[in-house]
C-alpha cells in the first residue's frame, strides 16, 4: 500500500474515509475508528483529535498540546529511513544498523496527518489484533497468536514478544527517540499477530526537543525507570534518555515471566518507592497476580 507517500504529496480530507460506526478506542480528547480510504479501498486506523477538547484540557494540563504535536512529529521522524552507514563501518555497528532498519517493521506507522477547523486527523496502519494482553504468544515465527495462554508465560512465548519489542527499540533509538512509556497497553498486534510499538505522544526526541514535555516524570509506575521517578520533584533527577526504555523492557519481561510487574502494589506511590529501592523478588519466587 502506498496511498500516502513519504514526501507528503497526498493530503486527504476526512470525507475521503468511510468510518466504521463503532470506535476502536477512545481517550480524553481523541477517538480511533476503523476507516476505509475511498480512493483505494484500503483500511486504516483513523485517529480523530478534537481540538476543542484539547483546548479545554490544556487549561488544567498545559503540556497536552505539546503531546499532540509530539505524536505527529515522532511519527514522521520514525517514518524517515535511517541514513546509510559508510562502507568501512565496523562490523558490530553495521549489525546494529541492520537490526534497527529491520525494527521499523515493529513500529506502528503514522502514514499521514491532516486537519480541519474542528479536528486533527492521524492516519495509522490498522493494528486489528488489539493490545498484547488481548492475545497470546505462539512459538512459531515470533508471532503472537491464539489460543490465549495465561500468565506467567513459558520462556519461548515471552521471547516471541520481546524480540520484536527490542527490534522496534533499536529502530527508535537509532532515530534518537526514547519512548518513555513502554507497557503492555502500548504494544499492539496486527491481525496476524505481529507486535508493534505504539503511542508516541510522550516520547522524547533527543535530537530535536521542540515538542518534548517539560518534565522527565513520564510513564506508568509499574514500568518506569528510576531516573524517571527521580523527576517527580522539582529539581530532582537526571535527564532521561533511551536507557529508560531498557528498564521498561526488563519490567515487561518480568511481567510476562512472573505474572505481575516487578514492583506492583495496590498503591502507585508505594510501587514507585519500591522501584526506586529496587525492592522486587526473583520471578521464580513470585506468585502471579
Amino acid at each position: 500500500m502506498d496511498d500516502f507517500p513519504r514526501d507528503g504529496s497526498v493530503k486527504p480530507v476526512v470525507g475521503d474515509f468511510a468510518q466504521a460506526a463503532a470506535a476502536l478506542g477512545a481517550g480524553n480528547f481523541s477517538t480511533v475508528y476503523r476507516a476505509t480510504y475511498r480512493r483505494s479501498g484500503h483500511v486504516y486506523a483513523l485517529k480523530i483529535v478534537d481540538k476543542a477538547a484539547v483546548k479545554r484540557l490544556a487549561a488544567r494540563h498545559p503540556g497536552i498540546q505539546n503531546d499532540v504535536m509530539q505524536e505527529k512529529h515522532i511519527g514522521l521522524v520514525l517514518r524517515t529511513p535511517l541514513p546509510p552507514l559508510p562502507a568501512d563501518a565496523h562490523a558490530a555497528l553495521a549489525a546494529h544498523a541492520a537490526v534497527a532498519a529491520a525494527g521499523s517493521a515493529h513500529v506502528a506507522e503514522l502514514l499521514v496527518t491532516f486537519q480541519d477547523e474542528g479536528a486533527l486527523y492521524f492516519v495509522y496502519e490498522l493494528l486489528s489484533g488489539g493490545e498484547l494482553w488481548n492475545r497470546c504468544m505462539g512459538p512459531a515465527g515470533g508471532r503472537l497468536r491464539e489460543p490465549r495462554v495465561p500468565l506467567p508465560l513459558p520462556l519461548h512465548a515471552a521471547a516471541a514478544a520481546l524480540r520484536p519489542l527490542i527490534a522496534a527499540l533499536a529502530c527508535m533509538h537509532a532515530h534518537g527517540v526514547a519512548h518513555r512509556d513502554l507497557k503492555p497497553e502500548n504494544l499492539l498486534l496486527t491481525g496476524d499477530g505481529v507486535l508493534k510499538v505504539a503511542d508516541f505522544g510522550t516520547c522524547k526526541d533527543l535530537l530535536d526537543g521542540t515538542y518534548n514535555s517539560r518534565t522527565e516524570f513520564v510513564g506508568t509506575p509499574d514500568y518506569m525507570a528510576p531516573e524517571c521517578l527521580d523527576n517527580r520533584r522539582a529539581g530532582g533527577g537526571a535527564p532521561v534518555d533511551t536507557t529508560a526504555d531498557l528498564w521498561s523492557t526488563g519490567a515487561i519481561a518480568y511481567h510476562l515471566l512472573a505474572g505481575c510487574p516487578p514492583f506492583k502494589t495496590d498503591s502507585a506511590y508505594v510501587t514507585m518507592e519500591r522501584d526506586l529501592r529496587h525492592g522486587t523478588t526473583p520471578p521464580g519466587a513470585t506468585t502471579p497476580a
